[in-house]
């Protein structure tokens, strides 16, 4: 009757171990508030990431891999608040601590139909912002900038 017993607990512990999961937190990236701000009157940001992309590359001098900053990749997902159906333009800018701008997306993403109320789910190339220039280690926040695009 015991071995039962402690049977079923380790099946039990087992299941809720196997459906638990960890999720894989990636510690460059930043959840909303933090490192991305948004300037809208249209839309609302549900989510973000600001993420550091590194890379890496055999060094025979040390014989080591070492690895580098490759670019900074800022994703968003909006919410539609402007009462009715808009296209939005989105423009991103990347600041260091001092606030300085370091860099300003030279062409918007341009979303299409946000139909009134929706909200995007999934982060998608369209909804992500890459920089790779100079400074690139001293970007420490992005700014979004949306506005109703003229169809």
């Amino acid at each position: 009757m015991k071995k039962n017993i402690i049977l079923i607990i380790a099946i039990i512990t087992l299941i809720t171990v196997a459906f638990c999961g960890c999720v894989g937190n990636d510690p460059q990236a930043v959840t909303t508030g933090a490192k991305v701000k948004l300037e809208s009157s249209v839309v609302e940001l549900v989510d973000s990431k600001f993420e550091f992309i590194k890379t890496s590359e055999y060094d025979s001098d040390c014989d080591c891999e070492v690895e580098f900053l490759k670019s900074v990749e800022v994703s968003f997902l909006l919410h539609n608040i402007a009462g009715r159906d808009i296209t939005a333009s989105v423009t991103a800018e990347f600041y260091d601590k001092e606030d300085n701008l370091l860099w300003i997306s030279p062409q918007p993403k341009t979303i299409h139909n946000m139909f009134k109320d929706y909200t995007e789910s999934s982060y998608l190339p369209a909804n992500t912002f890459s920089y790779d220039g100079q400074r690139l280690e001293s970007v420490d926040h992005a700014i979004l900038v949306v506005v109703e695009a003229e169809e």
